[in-house]
């Protein structure tokens, strides 16, 4: 989700420890301005960002009280209706949602979990599951159309869909049809072009192409469909006797005797396991802006599983205050975390 610039669960506290300089994020916003108010990209052929952009004001909890003051004027002397006193009002709105939306915060974080970025290169050499040992571990599950397919398959295509993918955005903005600050929710957006046809007629067929690969990709590909590695909950929410067979097939086929999963939160948000501790469900909700679970700790050794959970009143004391971080020019700064259990 990071990657593709989806940051619903990214907590404030957490992303305000990516920075750049106010320099760098003041020349990003008149780029992003630029490039949604520019001439029509001939490979797009349709006002999509123009549309986006004034949507941006259009939205705004201040849109009704400019609303309200431009008719306030009518009904005064024509002196008063000032026009370009009211563009430059309603551009005003405009440039105050644009960067509340792409923040300082939020733009350091594209370019960290961009493919190029340090966190991005990083993700992008890893497979999405994990044998180790006896315990084979995703974010998600496996789902009955994957259940029969090898563990080194699986790897090879979650990494080959997620190269794709991210190598098909960045042909998108090669082509000046899509910004790299803009993440997911655009992107879902442009792909929406392909599906009317007043819009997908005057995409340049190589845009075309790639968006609809995209939308497949979105759709079926490993690291994004809901029978995915990713976003499969079956696992974890379906009866077990429909699943106990499905399990079997799948720690025989890869040797494993555990399939550890998180994505779906446990009801009782501590640590849990399913049939016979062959499924192990560790995520406990812990991130205290939504779910407010507690944090766990699954300890597997050779001798044995081990669950280490932690007391409701040991994690929800006040924390002391986080310092204020000093931040050298053009560097992420990480500064010490007021909810680290281990410093206490």
């Amino acid at each position: 989700m990071n990657m593709m610039g989806e940051v619903t669960y990214v907590r404030p506290d957490e992303m305000r420890q990516y920075q750049i300089t106010n320099s760098d994020w003041q020349n990003e916003i008149r780029d992003i301005e630029n490039f949604m108010t520019g001439d029509v990209n001939p490979k797009l052929g349709v006002p999509f960002y123009k549309r986006k952009y004034l949507d941006l004001g259009i939205d705004s909890s201040t849109f009704n009280s400019f609303l309200y003051g431009f008719l306030g004027r009518l009904t005064g002397t024509t002196q008063e209706l000032d026009p370009s006193s009211l563009k430059k009002d309603f551009r005003d709105i405009i440039t105050h949602e644009l960067q509340s939306k792409f923040s300082q915060s939020y733009v350091a974080h594209r370019r960290n979990f961009s493919p190029d970025g340090k966190y991005g290169q990083w993700l992008l050499q890893h497979k999405g599951i994990l044998r180790l040992g006896r315990s084979l571990f995703m974010h998600g599950g496996i789902s009955e159309k994957n259940a029969l397919v090898p563990y080194e398959e699986l790897r090879e295509r979650f990494s080959s869909d997620l190269n794709e993918y991210t190598g098909l955005v960045t042909e998108l903005v090669k082509m000046g049809v899509f910004h790299p600050d803009m993440g997911a929710p655009y992107l879902q957006d442009l792909i929406q072009l392909t599906r009317n046809p007043m819009d997908s007629g005057a995409l340049a067929p190589e845009v075309g192409a790639i968006l609809n690969r995209l939308d497949a990709l979105r759709n079926k590909g490993l690291p994004f469909s809901n029978e995915g590695i990713v976003w499969d909950r079956t696992l974890a929410t379906s009866p077990e006797q429909f699943i106990s067979a499905r399990v079997e097939s799948i720690l025989d086929l890869n040797d494993v005797d555990r399939i550890v999963v998180g994505h779906t939160p446990t009801p009782t948000k501590k640590i849990q396991s399913r049939l016979g501790e062959r499924i192990w469900m560790i995520d406990t909700g812990m991130n205290k802006s939504y779910l407010k679970g507690l944090p766990g700790v699954l300890e597997i050794t050779a001798k044995g599983v081990k669950v280490i959970n932690t007391e409701e009143e040991t994690y929800y004391r006040a924390p002391t205050p986080a310092p204020v971080p000093q931040r050298p020019e053009g560097d992420i700064v990480i500064f010490e975390d007021p909810y680290d259990l281990r410093k206490k």
